[in-house]
This record gives structure tokens, sequence and C-alpha cells, in this order.
């Protein structure tokens, strides 16, 4: 009996499951490595990728709802491409079909002058508050408010406000007892990212700070009814599935992503 069973485990394994929800598509079979990294930096569209090797290539399936949100799978494979030495990323492709997101990613090993660069051709300041990302109840709203304004959005939609140099933006939920923060207009200063629910932290490693993307800011009390701060890697990422997905929708008549 032990000897079938044993048998039925050799055969498992030789076929890999088909509903992985991370697969490496590609890895490069020799690429010099001269950076240890828990880097995981949003490589901008406008950045000219032609000379640079790819480390590898990577397919996410994540579920609009549940355990495999995009928060969490976001952060899987930020691990899993640190694990091969890559320490940035761009979204190549993106579907939605069945109530997932259907990604392909590639990842890259860029330099620190390279890192640097690619910031300077993000967005200076800007403030980027998402509704709910992991929810079932599309049709329900979050309220907050902007410098005083009252404010609705609803789940994976997103809004965005430029701050000021010199300048000041308030953004507050829940009243009396609910959490509000404030951000301060820099030069040179990359933009920060807020959700009103479903995103979650890195559950492992730490995260880049200083002159890095990953760097989440100020912290704020993560309690119900507050705001959640985001990673501005996983929030420029979410950015970009959101936008690809409708404009999908747009181009073939759909109205929503549903």
């Amino acid at each position: 009996m032990k000897s079938l069973f044993f048998i039925f485990l050799c055969l498992i394994s030789l076929f890999p499951a088909t509903a992985q929800n991370i697969e490496l598509l590609y890895k490069a079979e020799a690429i010099e490595q001269t950076i240890q990294t828990d880097q995981f930096e949003y490589i901008d569209f406008k950045m000219d990728l032609s000379t640079y090797p790819k480390i590898g290539t990577y397919k996410l399936i994540i579920d609009k709802q549940g355990k495999n949100s995009l928060s969490t799978m976001f952060y899987k494979l930020w691990d899993a491409a640190n694990d091969i030495g890559a320490n940035s990323f761009a979204i190549e492709d993106v579907t939605f079909s069945n109530n997932q997101y259907i990604l392909q990613v590639d990842v890259y090993c860029l330099s620190e002058d390279d890192i640097q660069q690619n910031f300077s051709l993000y967005e200076d300041n800007i403030i980027v508050v998402f509704g709910d990302l992991n929810t079932k109840n599309t049709e329900k709203a979050k309220t907050f408010k902007m410098n005083k304004e009252k404010m609705s959005l609803y789940p994976y939609t997103y809004t965005i406000h430029q701050n000021q140099i010199g300048g000041k933006t308030k953004i507050s939920i829940g009243g009396l007892l609910g959490s509000s923060i404030e951000i301060y207009g820099e030069e040179y200063k990359l933009g920060r990212c807020f959700s009103l629910g479903g995103t979650s932290v890195r559950p492992s490693g730490s995260v880049a700070v200083g002159n890095h993307g990953g760097g989440m800011g100020i912290g704020i009390s993560i309690q119900t009814g507050s705001i959640y701060p985001m990673d501005l890697n996983l929030g420029l990422f979410v950015m970009t599935i959101l936008d690809t997905v409708k404009n999908q929708a747009e181009e073939s008549g759909e109205l929503t992503e549903d």
C-alpha cells in the first residue's frame, strides 16, 4: 500500500496544476546578478527597456475577490521576482475574464542609476486614493473627504489629486472617530497611494524606503473605517490593471468589466 501511495505522489509531480496563480514562464539562463535586492519597483511605460535583459516573465491569475486578491498576488510576485534576482517589473499584458485578472509581467534587474532614471519619469506629488479592492459588493461606494471636499469611490476605482509643492492635502474618513492623514508637497517627492479597503501590507521582508518607490510614507492607524496606506508600486500596479481593463471594456462597447 505504501509503495502504491509513493507511485501516486510521483505521478502527481509529473503533472503540474493547471490553475496556478503565479507561474514562471521564462527565466534567463545566465544573468550576472550584481544587486542583492529587496526592492520591486514599477517601471514606467516611458522607460525604454530595449537594451535591458529580462530576468524572467511571470503569468499571474488574480481573483477580483478572495484570497488571491490584487495586493496578495502583487506581494507573491515581489517575493518570486526577488528570488530570481529581479528588482523591478513591467506589466506587458492584462485581460479580464470570469472575474479574474490575467497578467503577463516581465521582471528586470535595474542598476541604482537606472532606477533613479525611472523615478524621474513618475509624476511628482500625486496622491492616489482607491476604493475597496477586494469586495463582492461593487455597488457600494465609500465616502471620504479630501481637503474638506466630500468624495465617493466605488470599489475598483480610484481618484488622483495633484499635491502642490509647499502645499498640504488632508484625507479623512469616518468623522471624529475615523482616520485622517496629511501629505505635504515637496520638490521631487514621489507619489503616495491609499485605499479605502481590500489591501494588505507585504507579509514578509522589508519595504524599500527613502528615495525608492516602495516607501509608503508616514503611517496611520489601520482599523475599520480607516485609510489604508499602500506601497507606491502596488498602487501603480493596480492603476495599470484597472486602466487597461477599463479601456478594453470601452473599446468592446461594454459599460463595466463585470
